[in-house]
């Protein structure tokens, strides 16, 4: 009996053991692992994350690289429809203009600024000359309102001297309730000169300025362009005061591109 109770013991014991070996094992096998482990976590925080950060950033980078290319180039692409869209209005201006007055105009494109014998922008040369039908002295207007008059013709080209230039004199009419006239002396691509008008006159500021008819130049009617200040005095020679006012022209002559001529 008391040999079957030391054995009992003794197996109980060597079980304890057993467990406590395990245990320790156990633990020396998962404090051998920490280092390890802590090696690992700190190579995926440190090393691996910002591999792959490096690499999403990059990619996104290159991405919006990309969508900056595709913008530009839907900026580029919207650009040239809207050249297309205003070149084809103008064009359609032009026709239907051209249409209207065919019988009385010559249409003409535009070839240079300057040449002849008046400065830069205050001429231009067109396309159209005498084979052509264009005399010299003939008036040349655009849908907006009045250019100017035929200089010097060539049997394919004429030279035109804008309305900026002093030497093209336009006799003009205010649109007011009484009859007010003027002469238009030049100036420059956005503002013109109307001398000669009545003392004490009031016009107001837009008030529109069209060619008179008078001296045979230049048909009635034809816009000009819009007052842009009242009247004022300006000294002039013996004859004493003047009165003149500025005009804006109905005309961009740093534009043009096509015109008709008179026939």
């Amino acid at each position: 009996m008391k040999a079957k109770t030391t054995k009992t013991w003794a197996v109980a014991a060597i079980a304890v053991i057993g467990v406590f070996v395990f245990l320790f094992s156990k633990s020396v096998a998962i404090e051998s692992a920490y280092p390890f482990q802590r090696v690992k976590k700190w190579f995926s925080r440190s090393v691996v994350s910002r591999m792959v950060g490096a690499w999403e950033g990059a990619s996104a980078k290159a991405e919006n690289v990309q969508l900056k290319r595709s913008l530009s180039a839907l900026a580029i692409e919207n650009s040239e429809y809207e050249k297309i869209y205003a070149e084809n209005h103008r064009l359609r201006q032009v026709l239907e203009y051209s249409e209207n007055r065919k019988q009385e105009w010559i249409p003409a494109e535009v070839l240079s600024y300057g040449g002849g014998a008046v400065d830069a922008f205050k001429s231009i040369r067109v396309s159209k000359g005498s084979f052509a039908g264009v005399r010299e002295g003939a008036a040349v207007e655009v849908p907006e309102g009045l250019v100017g008059r035929v200089v010097s013709v060539t049997p394919h080209t004429s030279e035109i001297a804008l309305i900026t230039d002093p030497s093209v004199k336009v006799s003009c009419r205010i649109e007011t309730e009484k009859p007010i006239t003027g002469v238009l002396v030049g100036g420059s691509e956005d503002m013109l000169i109307l001398r000669f008008l009545k003392p004490n006159v009031e016009i107001l500021p837009m008030t529109k300025v069209y060619t008179s008819g008078l001296g045979g130049v230049f048909p009635p009617g034809i816009m000009v362009g819009a007052f842009n200040s009242s009247i004022e005095a300006t000294e002039h020679g013996i004859n004493g005061l003047e009165w003149r006012a500025l005009v804006v022209p109905a005309v961009n002559f740093m534009t043009l591109k096509d015109v008709f001529i008179r026939k």
